[in-house]
């Protein structure tokens, strides 16, 4: 896959058929759209391109910086375009200059003259330029005036409610970790590295692991949950701790993972984190016995859910 950092960057080629958005999360909506383009780029032997911007636009906007959490960070965005067959990716740096540009100007100057554009997929809630007055009336005219075609993908709705990167969050926030995943069509995943931590689950017969998350990536919202782990390309079975775990003096906020059947040291290296199930709240115990009969109700609970992944 080939990956432009710049509209300068990237070849004009004007058999070019676009898709633009922020795809944060590459959900089922997202994958939808991206199969759009492949498509339609086949059907007119032309090159397809997916253009999205680096940092996320509400961030610069400030609708939600500081705030609002990513549920792809870049570098997944890059990797879950290449396992969806996407061939070229420009990502755009989203600028204060940019977010003012408005969307004739985006069209012609960077779409046209700079990239080239055959086609255009879009989604169903996309817009483009200041003020998203964008939307697919105005993209329609624009393609009348400069020949290029325009559209529009149909929503993917699961229960009847449209998919869409606010719906997986809001399932995240509530712990809704089997809804994320029917919402995202694989399980919600973080990624980390192994940092040190109290070692209180050593102690209590349940070694874990401390995993440090950016900044930038939301993480769901507190509890137990039934995990994957993806170390060194295989999957083992775990049991995510978010919290504080308030069982324990002096605990800070953390993400833990206690991985089945795992020995090894890995601090400092990288785990793959996937939320399967959400398997209760996090809550305080009476004493640091009564928490260790939980967490081996916990364990036995999650290996039952997760047996059927780890057979696949």
């Amino acid at each position: 896959m080939k990956i432009f950092r710049s509209a300068d960057d990237i070849p004009f080629y004007k058999r070019s058929v676009l898709t633009v958005g922020t795809f944060d999360g590459v959900h089922l909506g997202h994958q939808a759209l991206l199969r759009s383009l492949l498509a339609t780029s086949g059907q007119f032997r032309a090159r397809s391109v997916v253009i999205t911007f680096d940092p996320h636009p509400m961030h610069v906007l400030g609708t939600g910086k500081g705030t609002m959490k990513l549920l792809s960070t870049s570098r997944e965005k890059i990797e879950l375009f290449r396992s969806y067959g996407v061939s070229r990716v420009l990502i755009m740096p989203f600028t204060e200059s940019l977010a003012q540009m408005e969307a004739d100007a985006f069209i012609r100057d960077i779409l046209l003259k700079k990239i080239g554009c055959l086609g255009l997929i879009m989604g169903f809630n996309n817009t483009l330029g200041k003020d998203q007055k964008g939307d697919m009336p105005f993209l329609e005219k624009m393609g009348e005036r400069h020949h290029f075609f325009v559209h529009q993908v149909s929503p993917v709705k699961i229960d009847s409610v449209a998919v869409s990167s606010t719906a997986v969050r809001n399932a995240l926030n509530r712990g809704d970790a089997e809804q994320a995943r029917r919402l995202l069509g694989r399980p919600y995943s973080v990624e980390g590295d192994i940092v040190h931590g109290m070692k209180v689950g050593r102690r209590l017969g349940f070694p874990t692991a401390n995993i440090r998350i950016s900044e930038d990536k939301l993480v769901p919202r507190d509890g137990v949950y039934a995990v994957l782990v993806l170390y060194k390309r295989h999957y083992l079975q775990g049991v995510a701790n978010i919290g504080t775990s308030p069982t324990i003096p002096g605990k800070t906020w953390s993400v833990e993972i206690y991985i089945e059947n795992f020995t090894e040291i890995i601090y400092n290296k990288g785990l793959k984190i996937e939320f399967i199930s959400r398997l209760r709240e996090e809550r305080q115990f009476s004493s640091e016995d009564a928490l260790k009969k939980q967490i081996q109700c916990d364990k036995e609970k999650a290996l039952k859910i997760l047996a059927p992944y780890i057979r696949r």
